[in-house]
């Protein structure tokens, strides 16, 4: 890539706090790319829930949310969930998906986690399979009939 398209495609990765600005970019992104198309609806619940967790964003030049990803402790399981990974459809395929991925496994391994864990569909499971994810168990039927199935990443 020459330099003047990559002084035009800068992104930089974040951790942010529901606090941000661009955590509501997060939400819209969120519902566009993973809400919507999979007919997902959330709970009072988990909208209260959200501010205990963590949020990882792929930003372009400064200004545009591209990418982010949700991040659960859950000391119970000693480990990290990862949730509702979502990439802007205009840049899927470009590396955006992973590279979060790796900011997340950055930081949990800083965070003294030993393992990773989410829940993934059929159409995902060859990308975190790529990462080094294993699926673990049977698959499981959400309320909504989509099958998500474990799959964890032990950590070094």
């Amino acid at each position: 890539m020459n330099e003047r398209k990559r002084e035009m495609f800068n992104i930089t990765y974040r951790l942010i706090t529901t606090a941000h600005p661009f955590y509501r970019k997060c939400i819209k992104l969120r519902r566009k790319r993973i809400w919507e198309p999979f007919h997902l609806l959330t709970s009072e619940k988990f909208d209260t829930e959200e501010e205990k967790y963590f949020t990882f964003v792929a930003i372009l030049n400064s200004r545009r949310v591209i990418g982010c990803v949700m991040l659960i402790p859950e000391h119970q399981n000693k480990w990290m969930r990862v949730c509702q990974l979502a990439v802007d459809e205009a840049y899927c395929g470009m590396g955006i998906g992973s590279k979060l991925m790796n900011k997340v496994e950055e930081y949990v391994i800083k965070e003294k986690y030993k393992r990773m864990a989410l829940y993934a569909y059929s159409d995902i499971l060859p990308f975190f399979e790529k990462l080094d994810f294993h699926t673990y168990g049977g698959w499981y039927s959400h309320s909504n009939r989509m099958r998500s199935i474990l799959m964890i990443k032990e950590l070094r």
